[in-house]
């Protein structure tokens, strides 16, 4: 199944039990394309218990899938931009062009 077969089927589907209940046979049956499917719908609506679902499911994208949560619900103010820029000014010429979840994984070897 495509990825955008998997997303016509559960587009439209909001309700967090049957997200969940998608889920969990999305992962008895293997189907990673389903299950990533879900978790985006669930992102998407803010649908926080079928991302923890996710997470327990594929706990090698767990962090992947907070990293996308927290991007997706994480309203910004003024301070936070404030803060960036500040911040932004300390960074080496050297790391300047990446991300910081990319120093990051540098920082722990990945």
């Amino acid at each position: 199944m495509s990825l955008r077969d998997a997303q016509d089927r559960i587009e439209g589907e909001y309700d967090s039990i049957v997200l969940q209940r998608l889920l969990d046979k999305a992962v008895l049956n293997g189907d990673e394309v389903r299950a990533h499917a879900i978790v985006e719908n669930a992102i998407e609506s803010g649908d926080q218990e079928t991302v923890e679902a996710f997470q327990a499911a594929y706990p090698a994208l767990a962090e992947v899938t907070a990293r996308l949560w927290s991007a997706a619900t994480h309203r910004q103010t003024t301070a936070d931009i404030a803060t960036a820029w500040r911040l932004a000014a300390l960074k080496p010429a050297a790391l300047a062009s990446l991300m910081d979840y990319e120093i990051a994984s540098l920082a722990a070897g990945r």
